[in-house]
């Protein structure tokens, strides 16, 4: 009885949570505006292994069709990474390929400006 009680409760989520999202695609309207996950400074060592070396390290944050967008944020010695999923109604035109190009626009220019008053 549990068993069938619960994927009751994940079909009836599962209704609310589309319902929910095509009104948000309607209206414009949505609970949140983004979730943002920054992992920080990775070593490349941890992912590395058995001859192969890892140059760079990503992470593809989980879409989500009720949450306008998701970035995650990851980084080493060699620079940041950015990563973001969009539901397909939200990402058109380009719109996340100009926002995280935009957004990588200006950490490279705040990384700059820092180089640039600590010399």
């Amino acid at each position: 009885m549990a068993v069938a009680v619960a994927s009751c409760t994940l079909v009836l989520s599962g209704i609310v949570v589309q319902g929910g999202f095509h009104r948000s695609l309607r209206t414009g309207a949505h609970g949140s505006t983004a979730i943002l996950s920054n992992l920080g400074r990775l070593d490349l060592a941890a992912f590395s292994g058995g001859g192969f070396q890892a140059r760079r390290v990503f992470f593809i944050p989980p879409g989500n069709p009720g949450l306008p967008l998701f970035l995650g944020i990851s980084g080493d010695d060699t620079g940041v990474e950015l990563c973001g999923t969009m539901p397909l109604g939200l990402a058109t035109d380009g719109r996340l390929g100009r926002l995280l190009e935009s957004l990588g626009e200006g950490l490279r220019d705040q990384c700059e400006s820092d180089r640039h008053h600590r010399s």
